[in-house]
């Protein structure tokens, strides 16, 4: 993350799970325009919100989500900590035991198909 975009305009360089990278990779195969402009990134949540079938977007709710299951995966909240730019206490107290290590492994497993205009599905879990 660029100094300029974070709160405390500290750099923060942190290792991307193999799900994003995954993403990122097929993003890059169908040339995507990233960082998407604000109103892409508006129509991109209505669309999740709706086949989600949820009344609204709730804030944050994508970092909330990442620091759930990078919590359940890692079982680490100083490493998740350092990841998301919490302190360890906050995540401990917002996060833990939110997610089991089961249903980590099956959200981390998600991967883009690499077919153009397959959707995604789950790959094997890379960890257990």
């Amino acid at each position: 993350m660029d100094a300029a975009a974070s709160k405390v305009r500290h750099r923060r360089v942190i290792p991307l799970e193999p799900a994003a990278v995954g993403w990122l990779t097929r993003a890059r195969e169908l040339e995507a325009q990233l960082p998407w402009e604000w109103e892409k990134r508006k129509h991109v949540q209505k669309c999740l919100r709706n086949s989600a079938g949820w009344e609204r977007w709730w804030p944050d709710v994508l970092r909330h989500t990442a620091a759930s299951y990078l919590m359940a995966i890692h079982r680490d909240a100083g490493k998740v900590a350092h990841t998301l730019g919490n302190s360890p206490t906050i995540l401990l107290t917002h996060y833990h035991e939110l997610v089991t290590p089961e249903q980590a492994a099956e959200f981390w497993a998600i991967r883009p198909n690499s077919m153009a205009g397959q959707p995604a599905q789950a790959a094997p879990a890379a960890r257990p």
